[in-house]
């Protein structure tokens, strides 16, 4: 588990990035989500040690990141955007770096590169950069860190990578880890994510996990639209709506559609998904 206590960081002065971030994330492979510029990588180089908070404070097991000890970076990992690897391929990796993360598992790395045809002696001045990438994920997620942090992971994987990228993460990812995931592609990895939080302007929104957010809103579609929607649009012909939780929808609502709750927590209905998914007690399936 990692958790943030009213965390707030500026890269100058006036100009906040973050502020006042209170919440933890549980092991689980959670969503984070917000718009350009809302200070999404900000929050996960802050997580990793990469940036010091001005003010608040992010622990792992009730050490301080910030502190940059051995004994916390072994236990995080951080895989950013544009991240270039000090080595020449995967094995060279392996020698200088795997040694010092005790949960390394480098039968699970041969097996993550097997999937995606990688040769971990391929330099990676020989790779494309979507090859690339897959190289670094597959080395990422055989760390076996406490905390994974993936800024964009599926970022210049064609389609066949990145539904080779969602089935290395579920069997990869263990019952004790917490992965969490910046991206905007929320459709490359929808199934596997156990719960989802939102900045804006460098604020969190909500971070709610999906079991949760599944008692409090129905996400429904239909050919006429709903009265009483909090959100709606049309897609694919059909009427797309997002709505509070109550007996008449829970038998029909499907399951959580993160990009209608993207949208509507951008729209007019914003101040009641933020109070409905920052609700403490979870809603009867009777509730209106």
């Amino acid at each position: 588990m990692i958790e943030l206590q009213n965390l707030s960081f500026s890269y100058r002065k006036g100009v906040v990035t973050l502020k006042d971030v209170t919440t933890s994330f549980p092991p689980g492979i959670h969503l984070l989500l917000g718009e350009n510029g809302a200070g999404k990588t900000t929050l996960l180089e802050v997580m990793s040690g990469l940036l010091r908070p001005q003010e608040g404070e992010c622990t792992i097991g009730g050490m301080d990141v910030a502190s940059r000890g051995p004994e916390v970076m072994r236990r995080l990992f951080f895989l950013g955007d544009h991240m270039v690897f000090p080595a020449k391929n995967i094995a060279a990796m392996v020698r200088c770096h795997a040694s010092l993360y005790p949960g390394f598992d480098a039968g699970l790395l041969k097996d993550n590169l097997d999937a995606f045809g990688i040769d971990e002696r391929c330099p990676f001045t020989k790779m494309s950069l979507g090859t690339c990438r897959k190289a670094q994920l597959a080395y990422a997620l055989s760390l076996g860190v406490d905390v994974l942090l993936l800024d964009e992971p599926a970022n210049g994987l064609d389609i066949k990578a990145k539904q080779t990228l969602a089935n290395i993460m579920a069997s990869s990812v263990g019952e004790n880890q917490t992965v969490i995931v910046s991206t905007h592609t929320v459709q490359d990895l929808e199934n596997l994510f156990d719960g989802v939080a939102l900045i804006s302007a460098g604020q969190l929104l909500f971070n709610a996990s999906m079991d949760s957010v599944a008692s409090r809103l129905a996400f429904t579609a239909s050919m006429q639209p709903l009265q009483g929607s909090l959100y709606c649009e049309m897609r694919t012909g059909l009427y797309h709506a997002v709505m509070e939780m109550s007996g008449d929808y829970a038998e029909a609502a499907g399951k959580p559609d993160l990009t209608m709750l993207y949208n509507a927590a951008f729209s007019t209905a914003r101040e009641r998904i933020i109070q409905l998914l920052n609700s403490e007690h979870p809603l009867s399936a009777s509730h209106s």
